[in-house]
């Protein structure tokens, strides 16, 4: 069963997000331009519309599970109609932003026909825009079908039917605008043009959702209580004339088709297109039994027997014809089924009953027209949700002026971060080496486990005991090996991606020497964003190189620095060479007499004071990196007009306030934490002072101690464990840096090899149409030569005097040399005097010329004349 109402375009799940993000990219990088002949393409990044798109793939995705649904129940979902506007807003907001519209994206966005069944799609919004508008009157016509035969549900179905037109309407005219649909006129089947959007299909919808419309305005009409006759058969004439229309758009379409190979995929089309055509020839014929109906009772009212009996035999001759049509394509539909049996059996009563009263003159009655009552007043405006800007899309929007603020604003704090890090790692290294200077805190570690009978520090041991049970030194050394390993890889990468930047230059170089005419995309300009991403990258490289020249140099150290060996020793050796004050470790208990001892408590408390301090820095330089990639400098410029006059100092004055906030708390937070370092490093000098002299004269009372060998072996050990942490983190550092650029740089390496071959492909592409005109003008030359060759007859005939006369021209230009050649041996050839500025004839506007029968030399002497004009030497011809 066909029903008279179109079905749902189903669409093909698709990432949409992911279609819009590579297109705009393309844009941005100056790969692609409007495929509409528009020159408004978007200028924002695909990162500050992600949102957007993220909506739209959205929208089209839930349209699909809701039809889907629908398809099942066969009652569409109450939110479809809302999605389905939402939807069109959006793609309508998308368009003017830009976006392609009736081509130009790289994947196709397909849709299920719901004429044809077949998946077919198109790379522009306007064709999705085209479905929301065919899914919507197929709403509204699905409403009003399922209207009850009430007044008040006739009413109902008369607006749903003509919104459900106007729709349709507003579909066609977006059709208007498209290539090639507007004009087509068949369909071809074998490609992936749309049964759907095809100009006999929208056609017959609109005429047939009007006519539906027109029915049920006739319907309510004919519910009440006291109908009037005259307005029913008026209202029922001008259903007439859009059947028709309906039903010759399917003729026409069918003759088409009949042109054409069916194959099995359109089988579905093709049994819809004959049921519709039957349906509305079936409407058209119903249509005028009801008129003439309701026609012959006004005649009946005034007694006009004849005219009567005229419009009864013209009311049974359509609805027979009506009936012969539903009996052939069995044609379900209610009207057909139950009420026009009914009419009919009611017309042939009053018929018959006319005949047998045998007083009915029909002969010489001249039935007046109907004149038609239309109650469609045109097409609707669409609603006020499907217009553009409902949506509030594109509000992270900033342009180029913004994004230019943006990227002062990210100079300014990568400066100003840069400086603040320069600054806390120097003042952190002049503590550190104040601190070495004075061989603190290792002397008073020394110190200390002198005071307690001698060995080596628990604490100290427990650290080096870690790292000889973690093998920690050969696991440096394997990864420092693999550190390099990293980084010839992210140099070598870095260099073929170098290369092949360059080799494109040159190569688009050398093709423009070859093939001056071709106007394709500049190289130099593409490669823009790649050089500047390649130039950032062989900045961090050349750092990353120099730290890992360094942490290579100390390697080199970890077998020969005895500090490292120190390391490899165990608890009993290293006991043995930190003896205690009293220069033995034969007896820990015997310590020294407690007067004699110094106090090292303050020292040792203000040492650790500087080492928190110095953490601290850390910290803060750490929440200044955060603190600035968390910064929210959009909202900071959003305010601001970008189209304003003074838009430049807004944008200024916006930057250095975002500058201040974003850096000027931490870097006052530095600055104190350097000054209180200033403090406490004056503090330790003036401890550390006593302490030496207390412990010289400590030394002085006690000749046999030992403490200067003791606090220098403590040093170097702590020394080692230092510098094996530092290798440690830096190597950690440097795994994490090549783990994140290396495939960055892999990912820039395939964005300029798919650059390259859309280069490439667009060099064959010019060097096949180059070479495809080469080929047909040395086609058009040769049929030209032959032709020449084909016409000796056609050169025009010369005297002899003419002839004397050319060759003594010949003579005098020659300087007396004489000339026998005949100038007019050839076509074409003339004798040429150098005085004058030559003009060498157009080939291809000789062969032109040629093809339209025209005599070869009066062609060469046309062109030579108006200088190669085409136009004119063809009006010198014609004449």
């Amino acid at each position: 069963m066909v029903v008279l109402i179109p079905l749902l375009r189903v669409p093909v799940q698709v990432d949409l997000l992911d279609v819009l993000t590579n297109w705009l990219d393309a844009v941005n990088q100056g790969f692609l331009s409007s495929s509409d002949g528009r020159d408004n393409l978007p200028e924002f990044t695909s990162t500050e519309c992600q949102q957007d798109f993220q909506k739209l793939h959205l929208l089209r995705s839930k349209i699909g599970d809701l039809i889907d649904a629908s398809s099942q129940d066969d009652n569409p979902h109450e939110d479809l109609e809302r999605l389905l506007q939402e939807y069109y807003s959006c793609l309508k907001e998308f368009e003017e932003r830009g976006f392609p519209s009736s081509s130009g994206l790289p994947t196709k966005l397909e849709w299920k026909s719901a004429v044809s069944g077949v998946m077919s799609g198109h790379k522009g919004l306007l064709w999705e825009q085209c479905s929301v508008l065919w899914n919507l009157a197929s709403l509204e016509a699905s409403k009003g079908s399922r209207q009850d035969n009430s007044k008040k549900g006739w009413m109902q179905a008369n607006k749903c039917y003509q919104m459900a037109f106007s729709y349709m309407n507003h579909l066609n005219e977006l059709l208007e605008k498209t290539t090639p649909y507007a004009t087509a006129t068949a369909f071809d089947h074998n490609d992936n043009s749309d049964a759907d959007f095809q100009s006999f299909i929208v056609s017959f919808w609109e005429h047939t959702l009007s006519a539906k419309a027109q029915m049920a305005a006739y319907e309510k009409s004919a519910s009440m209580n006291r109908p009037r006759q005259m307005l029913l058969a008026k209202l029922a004439q001008g259903a007439v004339s859009l059947w028709e229309k309906a039903e010759n758009s399917m003729t026409l379409l069918q003759q088409h088709e009949r042109q054409l190979s069916i194959s099995d995929s359109s089988a579905q089309q093709h049994h819809s297109i004959k049921q519709w055509a039957l349906l509305a020839q079936a409407w058209s014929q119903y249509t005028r039994c009801l008129a003439e109906y309701h026609e012959s009772i006004v005649h009946q009212e005034k007694d006009q027997q004849g005219e009567l009996f005229a419009r009864l035999e013209l009311s049974l001759q359509h609805g027979n014809g009506c009936l012969d049509l539903v009996n052939t394509g069995e044609l379900l539909e209610d009207q057909f089924q139950y009420k026009l049996p009914q009419l009919l059996e009611e017309i042939r009563e009053t018929y018959n009953a006319l005949l047998a009263s045998g007083t009915v003159v029909n002969d010489g009655i001249d039935l007046r027209e109907i004149r038609p009552e239309l109650v469609s007043k045109g097409r609707s405006n669409l609603p006020s949700a499907m217009e553009s800007g409902t949506q509030r899309l594109f509000a992270n929007l900033i342009g180029p002026a913004g994004r230019k603020a943006i990227d002062e604003f990210n100079k300014a704090v990568d400066q100003s971060v840069s400086e603040m890090s320069d600054l806390a790692k120097k003042k952190s290294t002049e503590a550190r080496e104040e601190l070495a200077r004075i061989n603190l805190p290792h002397s008073l570690v020394a110190y200390e486990q002198e005071q307690s009978g001698g060995g080596i520090p628990p604490n100290l041991w427990q650290r080096v005991d870690k790292i000889q049970k973690s093998n920690c030194i050969s696991m440096l050394k394997r990864d420092l090996w693999n550190l390099r390993d990293m980084a010839e890889e992210a140099q070598r990468v870095f260099t073929k991606t170098k290369k092949e930047l360059q080799e494109d230059v040159d190569m688009d170089s050398l093709f423009r020497q070859q093939h001056p005419g071709y106007k394709g995309t500049d190289v130099q300009q593409i490669q823009v964003s790649f050089r500047q991403a390649l130039s950032t990258y062989e900045s961090l490289l050349q750092k990353s190189q120099e730290g890992d020249s360094l942490l290579l140099t100390r390697l080199e150290k970890l077998d020969q620095d005895p500090k490292f060996k120190l390391l490899q020793f165990g608890k009993s050796q290293l006991d043995r060479l930190l003896p205690g004050n009293h220069g033995s470790n034969e007896d820990p208990y015997k310590k020294q007499a407690p007067d004699a001892s110094f106090d090292t408590a303050p020292l040792k408390r203000v040492v650790v004071e500087l080492s928190n301090l110095l953490d601290e820095r850390e910290t803060t330089m750490r929440d200044v990196h955060q603190a600035v990639r968390d910064y929210d400098i959009k909202s900071s410029i959003s305010g601001i007009n970008p189209d304003s006059p003074s838009a430049a100092e807004e944008y200024e004055a916006a930057v250095k306030l975002a500058h201040k906030k974003a850096v000027s708390p931490l870097d006052y937070e530095l600055r104190v934490n350097i000054s209180e370092q200033n403090r406490l490093v004056a503090k330790i000098m003036q401890q550390n002072d006593r302490f030496v002299a207390a412990r010289g004269q400590i030394n002085n009372d006690n000749p046999g101690s030992n403490s200067a060998p003791s606090g220098s072996c403590i040093a170097m050990i702590e020394e080692a464990l230092d510098e094996i942490e530092t290798l440690t983190k830096h190597l950690t550092e440097g795994k994490h840096f090549y783990n994140v650029v290396i495939p960055k740089l892999e990912q820039l390496k395939q964005q300029v090899s798919n650059a390259s071959a859309r280069l490439t492909a667009d060099r064959c592409e010019y060097d096949e149409s180059y070479s495809a005109k080469r080929r047909q003008q040395e086609k058009e030359d040769e049929l030209m030569a032959k032709r020449i060759a084909e016409e000796p007859n056609s050169m025009p005939h010369t005297t002899n005097n003419d002839l004397t006369s050319q060759q003594n021209g010949v003579l005098t230009q020659n300087g007396g040399q004489q000339n026998n050649n005949n100038p007019h041996s050839q076509p074409g050839v003339y004798p040429v005097d150098h005085t004058e500025p030559q003009v060498r004839v157009d080939d291809d506007k000789v062969a032109s010329l040629i093809a339209m029968d025209f005599d070869p030399d009066k062609v060469v002497r046309a062109l030579v004349k108006y200088d190669n004009n085409f136009d004119a030497a063809l009006n010198e011809l014609i004449s």
